[in-house]
């Protein structure tokens, strides 16, 4: 008898205790009623969307360590005294060339301070949005985005100057975030 080849053995085994649970199901002889015909699966391919855009509430105080490539570091309660638009973001996200023309935009009066954490592994990615005139951070892992639960990207967090949660969105919707920005 030819032994299995070392790769075969895992599936053999896993058909064989297969096998052996199925043997193993119910043989009392009950006569109950087959069971009804399982339902047809759910056809909707649309991908879940997140009922918010992080897991913080409105007024809560976001406290965050934001990296930078060169490993520097900057506590994001260094930045209170003026509103933080803190943005969560990728490259390969629908809105990221967007949000580099309208970021730039809302802090060219020096009152609101934009952060924008990269969560790309290339950092490259933050060269380009400093590029933009913005301030970044460098999330290569998502521990930022992980912390705050952002689920898509870009996430956008408006920040008072105390550091407490104004507004949230999921995706740049550049006219809600004006009005979030202009206190409307």
């Amino acid at each position: 008898m030819k032994c299995l080849d070392a790769r075969v053995r895992p599936a053999a085994l896993a058909a064989i205790a297969a096998a052996a649970m199925l043997t193993a199901c119910d043989r009392s002889g009950s006569t109950d009623a087959p069971a009804e015909p399982a339902t047809e699966p759910a056809t909707d391919t649309s991908p879940l969307e997140p009922v918010t855009a992080s897991n913080r509430s409105e007024g809560e105080v976001v406290e965050l360590t934001l990296m930078r490539p060169d490993g520097s570091a900057t506590e994001l309660s260094a930045l209170h005294g003026k509103p933080v638009l803190l943005v969560v973001d990728a490259s390969w996200s629908e809105d990221w060339a967007k949000g580099l023309e309208v970021y730039p935009e809302l802090s060219t009066n020096g009152s609101l301070q934009v952060v924008v954490v990269v969560v790309d592994e290339d950092p490259a990615v933050v060269d380009e949005a400093e590029a933009a005139g913005l301030s970044t951070a460098w999330d290569p892992q998502g521990a930022v985005a992980a912390k705050l639960s952002a689920a898509t990207f870009p996430t956008l967090i408006l920040l008072d100057p105390e550091g407490r949660v104004r507004w949230q969105a999921k995706g740049l919707d550049p006219a809600a975030l004006r009005r979030a920005v202009d206190g409307g």
